[in-house]
């Protein structure tokens, strides 16, 4: 083995390198994705539902999807078989049951997203060209994997994003409103928010357009005006003027025989 190796004819000294990045650098990101191709069958028997990683294409089914971070990430956790279901609670001793809250059955993962009778009723009421073939799936992924690719009717008011993301993560929230709550979600209503909160979502991620402002121009508030008062006394050796606007007063005496200029005196009102 260490005959096979070849040194660099340039005489480069030797470094690591990881070899699944182009640049040889190590990242999480490209470790997780190794690992994903990993066929390992350690566990297969206490998890079936955990997902085919080699066939399984992570990005196009989950990560590239345009609809929101948080129903991506429930779309993972689907494929995991790492969700909190009946089924899982169990297997951990957490729960003594594992019935489904909608019908009474072993709550999986495929089974609350595609095998209740409630999941039912909602995929087969969705607007989609063909409903998906439900009992055909035998894996959380491969449903995951089959539900992506039915076309949605228009107008279903979601935009140009997909509808199943949606149906699977109000089918979650369906689930949770009645067992924390105590609140049944009926299938029309499940559809609803399915269909309306995706467009609300896209919507908020459209960059906000900032109006374009004129210059406004300010206005000086004009002057006040002045007032003039003139007197005159009757014996003609004096004259009084005053001069007001409102915040102060200018006044100026002076003797008719007087030859110097007018002397102005201030005194605010």
């Amino acid at each position: 083995m260490i005959l096979k190796l070849k040194p660099s004819a340039k005489g480069a000294k030797d470094t690591w390198a990881w070899l699944p990045t182009k640049d040889g650098i190590y990242t999480a990101k490209s470790s997780y994705f190794e690992a994903s191709k990993l066929d390992s069958s350690v566990g297969d028997e206490e998890q079936p539902d955990r997902p085919n990683t080699v066939t399984f294409n992570w990005q196009h089914n989950i990560w590239n999807l345009r609809t929101s971070p948080k129903t991506k990430l429930l779309l993972w956790k689907a494929a995991q078989n790492a969700l909190p279901v009946g089924k899982n609670l169990q297997h951990r001793n957490i729960t003594d049951s594992a019935a489904c809250s909608h019908c009474g059955n072993e709550e999986s993962t495929l089974h609350l997203f595609f095998k209740c009778p409630y999941a039912k009723l909602v995929w087969s009421n969705a607007p989609f060209q063909n409903p998906p073939p439900l009992d055909t799936f035998t894996t959380t992924d491969q449903g995951i994997e089959n539900v992506n690719k039915l076309t949605c009717l228009p107008p279903t008011g979601i935009g140009s994003g997909p509808l199943s993301p949606r149906i699977i993560w109000s089918l979650w929230t369906s689930r949770n409103k009645l067992i924390f709550n105590k609140t049944h979600q009926s299938v029309a209503e499940t559809l609803e928010i399915s269909m309306s909160r995706p467009k609300e979502w896209q919507k908020a991620q459209n960059p906000l357009s900032t109006p374009t402002r004129n210059p406004t121009t300010i206005n000086k508030p004009p002057d006040p005006p002045v007032l003039f008062d003139a007197s005159l006394t009757l014996n003609g050796k004096k004259m009084d003027l005053q001069a007001s606007n409102g915040s102060s007063k200018l006044q100026t005496t002076r003797s008719r025989s007087a030859a110097q200029p007018l002397q102005p005196t201030y005194s605010h009102l």
